[in-house]
């Protein structure tokens, strides 16, 4: 006999050998650590092998959907982190209701590239809102708020004056048509057209400055210049005409009309000189900024997708033997640690996000007790002391929670901006957590439920439903303080 027909053989027989077999069969056959729920009577799987163990994932066994329920969370976790890398600016932050903008057309806005803050880059204005990729955002410090506003202040008071000035150089219109014809009716024409885009530009700088003199958030910063660089452009190039207009006639063919046209010239200096001043006020001068990133949602994401990941991979597998199910079950902690250390860092980051040395202290204790609870899990196998380090990495949240209420207050903007999903994911995980702990509903209805809808398949649905809320508070609380800077 051939050692292919040995081989065929051997597998033909282990084929035959694996089964689904009942609660009380497992246990008769000495291998009860197939089976601690007497609730759930069949779907036992005995004697698989690894490769009929991932031949298992399309078998109908009371452990399919504690498989399945995790896999389609991963997946899901897993869209959720491309998202991540390819996120763009959220557009409703910059829109009304009704779509349009309040602030800016889309030719005219800062933007990021590949993530980094380019002083070049943040200062052009070429990109639409939802071609605006990042990973960092940007928060207005007040100290610079105030400087622009004072800017803007100074062009305002130039324009007036120039506004004021230009009824004045009417006069000189009949000494202009007398030198030469046509040349009047030009420079009053182009006058009007200045004094009438002055008069737009002072109205709109008005109320910027005294907006700006404000705290603001980032979103009507950038507005507010935009809308003025948007006028300040279109009064440059009238100008920049009329300018050239006037130089045109500075020359010996008109040389009465040299001390007339100075008069004039003085008028284009001090529009020249406002518009200094709004040039001044540019996107770059905003760059002393503290900087938020996104980077703490892909940390929870990332947690997410190995921890999902990993429990799908215990369920699949770790009937094959005893000591299997020792290594995959400690898999499985380990994958449970890291998304709760996981989970923690959106909300500390953007919690602590002004108070760096709170912030990373934060972070350095959840990540220490994160390492000792993986530590924990694979070295010992004293229940007591498992359990006891994955409730204090649990309940460690309590800490910084607690600080930011001290520290602010319960009904500040701080704590409000998480604490309703935070209470929506602890209902689902205690609602989880006690259908698991009762069995509920296997144990009413023993043998009815051991393929759909036991205990432990709804224990993974609260989990990653929970999950979920979690990633949406993450992105509410990343917009909020991508919104709300940090006080000087």
């Amino acid at each position: 006999m051939t050692a292919v027909a040995v081989e065929s053989k051997s597998s033909e027989a282990a084929a035959a050998k694996k089964r689904l077999a009942g609660f009380h069969d497992v246990h008769a056959e000495g291998k009860s650590y197939l089976a601690d729920n007497m609730y759930i009577r069949s779907g036992y799987r005995v004697d698989y092998s690894l490769s009929h163990c991932f031949c298992s994932l399309f078998e109908l066994h009371n452990e399919t959907w504690n498989v399945w329920t995790h896999i389609i969370g991963s997946l899901i976790f897993a869209g959720l982190m491309y998202s991540a890398f390819n996120m763009e600016i959220p557009t409703h932050l910059w829109t009304y209701d009704d779509g349009t903008h309040p602030y800016f057309e889309p030719d005219n806005i800062m933007y990021i590239e590949s993530g980094r803050h380019t002083l070049h880059l943040f200062a052009r204005n070429v990109l639409s809102a939802t071609q605006v990729h990042h990973a960092l955002e940007y928060v207005v410090d007040t100290r610079y708020q105030e400087m622009l506003s004072k800017q803007l202040q100074v062009a305002s008071v130039i324009f007036g004056h120039t506004i004021a000035q230009i009824p004045s150089l009417r006069r000189f219109h009949e000494i202009l048509d007398s030198h030469a014809e046509g040349i009047s009716h030009s420079v009053s024409e182009q006058l009007f057209h200045l004094h009438d885009e002055l008069t737009i530009l002072k109205a709109r700088l008005e109320p910027s400055f005294d907006a700006l003199s404000k705290s603001m958030p980032l979103k009507s910063v950038v507005g507010s210049y935009t809308q003025v660089h948007g006028m300040k452009q279109s009064l440059q190039a009238r100008l920049d005409a009329f300018t050239l207009y006037l130089r045109q006639l500075d020359t010996n063919d008109y040389p009465s009309l040299q001390f007339v046209l100075q008069e004039f010239h003085g008028v284009t200096d001090s529009i020249k000189n406002g518009l200094h001043a709004i040039s001044d006020v540019a996107p770059s001068k905003l760059a002393p900024m503290l900087v938020v990133g996104n980077w703490p949602i892909k940390v929870f994401i990332g947690s997410a997708v190995i921890c999902l990941t990993l429990s799908s991979i215990y369920h699949l597998l770790w009937v094959q033997s005893a000591a299997a199910s020792v290594v995959f079950i400690q898999l499985d902690y380990s994958g449970i640690i890291l998304m709760i250390a996981g989970s923690f860092f959106p909300l500390i980051y953007y919690s602590f996000y002004c108070t760096p040395n709170l912030l990373y202290m934060y972070l350095g204790i959840i990540s220490a007790l994160a390492v000792a609870c993986l530590v924990a899990s694979v070295c010992t196998s004293n229940q007591a002391i498992r359990s006891g380090m994955f409730l204090s990495l649990g309940f460690f949240a309590l800490v910084p929670i607690g600080h930011l209420v001290w520290k602010h207050g319960i009904w500040d903007d701080h704590i409000q901006i998480f604490v309703k999903p935070l209470v929506a994911m602890g209902v689902l995980y205690l609602v989880g957590a006690t259908i698991y702990g009762t069995r509920f509903p296997e144990r009413y209805f023993p043998g009815h439920f051991d393929v759909w809808g036991h205990s432990h398949q709804l224990w993974h649905i609260c989990v990653v439903a929970a999950a979920l809320i979690h990633y949406n508070s993450a992105m509410q609380h990343y917009e909020w303080r991508w919104q709300t800077g940090c006080a000087v």
